[in-house]
Formats: structure tokens, C-alpha cells, sequence
């Protein structure tokens, strides 16, 4: 056992080191200490007056190429979209400074909106599925047994705003297409909410998505493991089952007309870096992301040309993007022949990967 003589010598060696470091740093080693010390403050300092110089500068850069891309942004895409229709959607969430933003770009560059309107909960809710089967019997839609509502109800909305595809069909907006369209609109619930009764039908579809998709939230009472504790990855995996499902039925969508999804590509929650992460979960859809920045509304005309053209390919910035600007393609006419969309032999290349 440790003895009373050894906790004696033990607290004599304590106080006599610290003795000596207290003497030794109010003496020889105390300036130098502080020169030391000093001399790395203003060191930190200089450092963080540069950093905030340099982050000035960059915003400054920043600033003023947003603010040339607004100014110019009009003659960017004058005359792209001259005659081109466009059916303009969202989802529910997106900030409604985005799709004002490219609304007016497609204006801008010569389009007509010919529709607008927003793709219902009723159409992205994984619970939501006995709301589609009910939609689509009233619609008198077929779904196979055992199968979600959803895709099918994509493609019936994608037939409703852009079915001058059917060259059977007359575009006189009092046939097929004007009782596809009252029929969604008395739907209950409603897969798509449009503002209006469109003004004919669209040459491509555009839908503007949120800026961030939002991260799954636990559920207590319906996410938990056998012992009770939250499970994140049940949370996980009902999320991306909705984001699964959105994608199919934009690829329906696709199935039908040119189609350009506006988004964000920073997580693996967000639309279009989802979609770019695994593109067999809907083909035939062209991506512009970094939506709420100005090159996302500029590109947004830029790519339903494109699409239009047949040309389906990724745009931006972020990953997955395979250009960064969309190519310039012959405006649409009123003359000029439209078919569904497919995929260019060759698609533009250049762009950040």
C-alpha cells in the first residue's frame, strides 16, 4: 500500500514545479512567452483581415456577374423559344421567386406559358396512393394490379397539356385535349392545380422544383426499431420511395413531350441530383439545376429549345451536369413539325462532369 510519507513527497513535487513555473514565467521565459504569443495574435489577425478582403471581393465578383446575367440575360435568350408553348409546373415547396424567375425567361425569350399550375401532394404522397387509384378510376385510367396510380396520372397530364403531339387529334381546344384538361381540373383530389384553362396546347413542360429538398424527419411513432428507438434508416428509405416516385412519373411525363426539370443538385435529397445519380429512374428528362440562382432561369428556355429539338442533356454546375450552358438550336415555328422527344446522337459536351 502507498504509504503517508509518499502522498507528502508527492504534494512537495507539485508545489515546487509549480513554483518554478511561476517563477520561470514571470522571469527569463515570460517576454519570450508573450512575444510568442504576440506576435501569432496579430499573425491570426492579419490573416482574418485578408480572408474577409479576399470574401468581399468575391462577393463583389459575384454581384456583378448575377447582376450582368440579369441585365443581359434577355438578349441571352432572345428569340430561342420565338413560337415555342410552354406548360410551366411546380411542386408543392418551391419558392415562388424561382418560378416567377423562369416564367419571365421563357417570356423573355420569345415563349408563350400556355399553362401553369402545380403538381399536387395528392401526386408525390407515398400514403397518397389509394387518393391516385381513386383519381385515375374516375379519370378511367387502367392501372395494373399491385402497381402505384401515379405514373399513369403523369402521363394523362403530360396527354392533357401537350397532346397536340396525337396528329389524329384536332388542336381546336374543343376536343380530346379541352376534356382531358376539365376532367383533371374537377378531379378530387386534384393530381395537378392549374391556375387557368390553358391557352392551347404546350410544345414542351417545365417544372420548377424546390432550391433543397428537406431532410427526412423521424417519425416516433411510425420510424422506430424493435427496441424502440428512432430509426433513421426507415425515415431514409420512406423518402427516397417518395422521391422514387416523383421520378417515374416525371418520366412518364417525359414519355410524352419534351421535358426540363429545374432544380438543385447538392444532396442526395434534392430532385435532379437524384435523378442524375440513377437516370434509369426516368428517362428522356432534361436537368438544369442550381435553381434560384440566375443561370438556372437563363438555361431554363435555353433547354426546352433543346428539348424541343430532341436534344436531352444535363446543364450546370453541379454534379452530374454534363454542359454548362444548353446549345443553341433553331427556334421552334408554327410550321415546323413536332414529335416526342428522344435522345440526341450526340449530346453537347464541354461541360463540368
Amino acid at each position: 500500500m502507498i504509504d503517508f510519507k509518499f502522498h507528502v513527497v508527492s504534494l512537495i513535487a507539485v508545489f515546487m514545479a509549480l513554483a518554478v513555473g511561476i517563477l520561470l514565467g514571470a522571469g527569463p521565459l515570460g517576454g519570450a512567452i508573450g512575444d510568442t504569443l504576440s506576435s501569432q495574435l496579430q499573425d491570426l489577425r492579419a490573416d482574418r483581415e485578408q480572408m474577409r478582403e479576399e470574401l468581399s471581393s468575391v462577393r463583389g465578383d459575384l454581384d456583378g456577374t448575377n447582376q450582368f446575367l440579369e441585365e443581359g440575360g434577355p438578349q441571352f435568350v432572345d428569340g430561342t423559344l420565338d413560337g415555342g408553348r410552354i406548360a410551366l409546373l411546380a411542386v408543392p415547396g418551391t419558392n415562388g421567386n424561382d418560378i416567377e424567375a423562369v416564367r419571365d425567361s421563357i417570356v423573355a425569350a420569345g415563349g408563350q406559358v400556355v399553362s401553369e399550375g402545380v403538381l399536387t401532394d395528392a401526386m408525390a404522397e407515398v400514403g397518397g396512393a389509394s387518393d391516385r387509384a381513386e383519381i385515375a378510376s374516375n379519370l378511367g385510367v387502367e392501372v395494373q394490379a399491385g402497381t402505384d396510380a401515379a405514373v399513369p396520372l403523369g402521363d394523362l397530364i403530360a396527354d392533357a397539356l401537350t397532346i397536340g403531339y396525337d396528329e389524329d387529334i384536332v388542336l381546336d381546344g374543343q376536343g380530346e385535349d379541352q376534356l382531358l384538361v376539365e376532367s383533371l381540373l374537377s378531379a378530387d383530389p386534384q393530381p395537378v392545380a392549374l391556375q387557368n384553362q390553358p391557352d392551347g396546347r404546350a410544345d414542351a413542360i417545365v417544372l420548377v422544383t424546390p432550391r433543397t429538398m428537406p431532410i427526412p424527419q423521424i417519425d416516433p411513432e411510425v420510424d422506430e426499431d424493435e427496441d424502440g428507438t428512432p430509426d433513421a434508416e426507415a425515415a431514409s428509405d420512406e423518402r427516397r420511395a417518395a422521391l422514387i416516385l416523383a421520378l417515374q412519373t416525371y418520366g412518364a411525363m417525359a414519355a410524352q413531350a419534351p421535358f426540363v426539370v429545374v432544380g438543385a443538385a447538392e444532396s442526395e435529397w434534392d430532385l435532379v441530383g437524384l435523378l442524375r445519380a440513377e437516370p434509369n429512374l426516368a428517362e428522356g428528362i432534361t436537368t438544369v439545376d442550381s435553381v434560384g440562382e440566375v443561370v438556372a432561369a437563363v438555361s431554363a428556355p435555353l433547354a426546352a429549345a433543346a428539348a424541343i429539338d430532341g436534344i436531352i442533356d444535363h446543364y450546370g454546375f453541379d454534379d452530374g451536369a454534363e454542359a454548362l450552358v444548353p446549345p443553341p438550336v433553331p427556334a421552334p415555328s408554327e410550321t415546323r413539325p413536332l414529335a416526342p422527344p428522344t435522345v440526341a446522337p450526340e449530346a453537347p459536351s464541354g461541360g463540368q462532369s
